[in-house]
């Protein structure tokens, strides 16, 4: 490789309208009279599934009535799939929209049990997953499940899958009272949060992390100021962690084995999501009003509050750039986004020339140019690596200078 390196120039061209946090919230056609209470989206925001434990009884009242909605064009319209549950916690995907795992209690009302869908959120399956769980998170290709039992409160345990949910197994998590997880894109880092009722009042839960897809686990550094684990997320290759306490946000940069605390606002933070790289957060006030989003363009350092109509219970989700957003209230749901400008990157290995960029939340095609005046679209079409949110081409090294840059179709 280093014969051509030395004489030809390849070059990526990085162009684009420049990003700025989102301020607009559109409400989206899903409807009114449910009350939503978890939401999650594909790698690129298209896909969108949201689920609701009640809708009004016309009495002042909830009528306990549950379903699941999707949506596949960023949340313009909206369709319910067959869902046979009740009482839905928890739902994650995969990064191509099509493997989707949720949490919900059985027509029996015997403990909350796994659900499974390889069709796009249209059709569920029960999972052989043991009860009384109470959130899932799932691996990029959608194959390693991961999920907390309990219900923030009492002791119960973790467990894996590493079949999409078919088979599922006991990890050697400590029995105790799991509040929330998340996991990388390749499902072999994981990060536990330990809710803080018994632990004392005031003091947070301990965080656990496990490098080897569940089968170990370590015990982070005490987290100082923190108070009742609500929600953790993760990067996609799980080095750059972020988690919300009923008072705080803190970040870690080293998979969890070190937390600080940021400069969001003293508020009742319950959810929160991170872009791929981790650079990008954004996360919801849930317990108390006012109800507010706020969003990191800096993995946290600093925080913008997003307009949004103040309503109760907010969930949010993030496209892997962090671009396209998606939260639900009690009542609605709502999408913002972003204009995109992917940064493409460019390595030279084993005499092929590698290109990629994160899954965007906009459509874009690569092409190439060799003099910087004329532009041809590339047919190589990009592979998404499951391991780090990246769309790949791969290319035979090039004959004369070439440039390279993403353009919108």
């Amino acid at each position: 490789m280093r014969q051509f390196e030395n004489l030809l120039l390849i070059a990526v061209i990085w162009c684009g309208a420049k990003s700025a946090p989102a301020q607009a919230w559109t409400q989206t056609s899903a409807p009114t009279t449910n009350y939503w209470n978890t939401v999650a989206c594909s790698a690129d925001g298209s896909k969108i599934v949201a689920t609701f434990n009640y809708t009004p009884n016309g009495q002042g009242g909830y009528a306990n009535i549950e379903g699941i909605y999707t949506s596949t064009n960023s949340g313009n319209s909206w369709i319910k799939s067959s869902s046979t549950s009740n009482g839905w916690s928890s739902i994650a995907s995969s990064a191509d929209g099509s493997k989707w795992v949720a949490i919900g209690e059985d027509l029996l009302d015997s403990g909350h049990l796994v659900y499974t869908s390889t069709n796009s959120a249209i059709a569920w399956t029960l999972t052989s997953t043991p009860s009384n769980l109470i959130t899932v998170a799932s691996s990029a290709n959608g194959t390693n499940l991961a999920a907390i039992g309990g219900d923030g409160f009492s002791t119960n345990f973790i467990y894996v899958s590493t079949n999409s949910g078919v088979s599922w197994a006991q990890t050697r998590a400590p029995a105790t009272n799991w509040s929330a997880i998340a996991s990388s894109a390749d499902g072999t880092k994981l990060v536990a949060v330990v809710n803080a009722a018994n632990v004392g009042a005031g003091i947070g839960g301990p965080v656990f992390t496990s490098t080897n897809s569940g089968t170990t686990w370590a015990q982070a550094v005490a987290v100082t100021g923190a108070s009742g684990w609500s929600e953790v997320a993760s990067s996609a290759d799980g080095t750059k962690l972020a988690a919300v306490d009923y008072n705080h946000i803190f970040v870690s940069t080293n998979s969890g084995v070190n937390w600080a605390q940021t400069m969001a606002p003293f508020a009742s933070w319950g959810s929160i999501a991170s872009s791929a790289d981790g650079s990008k957060l954004i996360a919801s006030t849930f317990f108390n009003a006012p109800y507010l989003i706020y969003t990191s363009t800096n993995s946290g350092a600093s925080w913008t509050s997003n307009n949004i109509p103040n309503q109760q219970h907010y969930v949010v989700a993030c496209s892997a750039d962090g671009n396209a957003m998606v939260a639900s209230s009690r009542s609605n749901i709502y999408t913002a986004r972003i204009t995109p400008l992917p940064r493409l990157a460019l390595s030279l290995s084993a005499g092929k020339v590698m290109t990629s960029w994160i899954v965007p939340s906009t459509n874009f095609v690569m092409q190439q140019s060799v003099d910087l005046k004329s532009w041809a679209n590339m047919t190589n079409q990009p592979v998404l690596n499951f391991t780090n949110l990246q769309n790949e081409v791969v290319l035979p090294p090039p004959s004369s200078n070439v440039f390279y840059r993403l353009k919108t179709p």
